[in-house]
């Protein structure tokens, strides 16, 4: 579990910088699937005003990672962007509407707090991990692998003949 913790006794009104490394051991994610290349590197901006703390900056990492055509590992950089904003007080202590109504950004963005801290560490883990993509690719025009013979057709065509190579779906080519 990710846990970073703002001070708010020790973060001023206005703006100041905050620099951190997250270990990658602590997103408790499914290793086989990515690893991470040394540590998560952190910058943010913190906006203190009254009872409102915003939470601006990047997330930097490097991963290893699968391609889901090919199976050959390959390695990408990520840079995500953040924002975070925190309000003083209790979510069901606010005027809010009843009944259905339109979530907006600033609903998805908006956190509320009590006390002297912010615990930001899952909201961060969870911009990492959301980065990540679901069916990773080595690049956007990878071919992947022959389904008959196992040769990846980026490095040239098999030899298969065509149909043999697409038979998985030849019980779709009489639908219309």
């Amino acid at each position: 579990m990710v846990i970073l913790k703002l001070d708010l006794r020790k973060i001023p009104d206005g703006e100041s910088r905050k620099s951190f490394l997250i270990n990658s051991s602590q997103l408790e994610y499914q290793k086989d699937e990515v690893t991470f290349q040394g540590d998560i590197q952190g910058e943010i901006i913190l906006s203190r005003r009254s009872g409102e703390i915003q939470v601006q900056g990047q997330l930097s990492f490097m991963t290893s990672l699968t391609c889901s055509r090919c199976l050959l590992p390959f390695e990408k950089n990520f840079t995500e962007e953040i924002f975070l904003r925190y309000l003083k007080g209790h979510p069901n202590r606010r005027n809010q509407t009843s009944g259905e109504g339109e979530i907006t950004e600033e609903d998805l963005t908006t956190n509320f707090y009590e006390g002297e801290e912010i615990e930001i560490g899952e909201a961060l883990r969870d911009s990492i991990l959301l980065a990540l993509p679901v069916k990773p690719l080595c690049r956007e025009n990878c071919k992947g692998l022959c389904s008959r013979c196992g040769q990846d057709l980026n490095l040239g065509d098999c030899g298969c003949p065509e149909e043999e190579r697409f038979s998985r779906w030849k019980g779709l080519k009489g639908l219309k």
